[in-house]
């Protein structure tokens, strides 16, 4: 019988769709040394004989593995060697088979896409299945197609609005050099940020006038307020506005009189707290008219169940809505 046989790799570690050949090693005992014998062998996997065909086939104490597949990483193979059927060598012991692949499955998580409130943290992670362990990751932002990391976590302490948008995960295997991507979205939510404008800048009496809120915030649904007009300290009435689009809101005083004059406040929230703590934002319009005399405080005072209203006006001004 030969002696013991053991099991060499003739090629380095297969890949997903290529080949193995084994070898089952050991040393004739025949004699003389100068016999013509072949050396013959026979093969198990997983404890099982192999069926040769198109998958294994056999060519004297070489296994060849065709086509190979992620199920086969690991699978323990043995094999005898004889020249004599009669006297086979000592089973071998077990050679596990190492077939590389991946990256495969990427996935950045929370899996979910992503939804966070600004200046708030970010903590995302990649991870691919591979053999052998993928460490090589690079992350990319998908509107700029820029590196922004390296690791297999990407962290952002305090996100941005700007930074909103498709995060792109780039695994690639350090042996095979194949590469898999994935994204995720992430949105960043604010609350508005609000400007108005008043037309026309220079108001005259008797002319028409509109004032013009514009809210920008993520989410971009908002809950829209009766707009509230002040003279000084004291609320003159509240104004159902138009909502001329999804972020824009306006109101239209005809024809302006001295009545119309003061402080126009726009009222919005889109359920995120802002820099002013609270989740209604807000932003005001002061309107004048050209030639009229500027209200600048308005006091009043009970008496006898009656208010008596004392103002107090600068000198005329030619000031205008801001």
């Amino acid at each position: 019988s030969p002696t013991v046989s053991s099991i060499t790799e003739l090629s380095p570690p297969g890949v997903v769709g290529g080949n193995s050949m084994l070898n089952c090693t050991t040393v004739s005992s025949s004699i003389p040394a100068n016999h013509n014998l072949a050396m013959l062998s026979e093969w198990k996997r997983n404890g099982l004989n192999i069926a040769l065909g198109l998958k294994y086939s056999v060519i004297g104490t070489i296994l060849a593995i065709n086509n190979l597949i992620r199920a086969n990483n690991g699978d323990r193979f043995t094999c005898v060697a004889y020249e004599d059927p009669r006297m086979k060598s000592d089973e071998s012991g077990e050679f596990l088979l190492n077939v590389l692949y991946g990256p495969d499955n990427v996935q950045i998580t929370p899996t979910a896409d992503l939804t966070v409130q600004e200046e708030r943290p970010v903590n995302i992670t990649c991870s691919a299945e591979c053999n052998p362990v993928c460490k090589m990751y690079r992350w990319q932002n998908g509107i700029e197609n820029t590196l922004i990391g390296s690791k297999q976590s990407l962290v952002m302490t305090k996100v941005r609005r700007e930074q909103a948008g498709f995060y792109i995960c780039n695994v690639t295997n350090g042996v095979t050099f194949w590469s898999a991507t994935a994204q995720k979205k992430l949105s960043v939510y604010f609350a508005p940020d609000m400007s108005v404008k008043v037309t026309p800048s220079i108001i005259e009496a008797n002319s028409e006038v509109h004032i013009e809120c514009s809210v920008h915030g993520e989410p971009s649904h908002y809950n829209v307020y009766d707009w509230i007009h002040k003279l000084g300290n004291i609320t003159v009435r509240h104004i159902t506005g138009i909502l001329v689009n999804q972020s824009t809101l306006e109101i239209r005083i005809p024809s302006i009189t001295i009545a119309d004059m003061g402080t126009y406040i726009c009222l919005v929230d889109n359920g995120i707290t802002g820099q002013n703590g609270g989740i209604v934002q807000s932003v005001e319009a002061h309107v004048n008219i050209i030639g009229l005399p500027n209200i600048t405080q308005v006091l009043y005072f009970n008496s006898n169940n009656r208010f008596i209203i004392k103002a107090y006006i600068c000198i005329f001004s030619t000031s205008v809505s801001s």
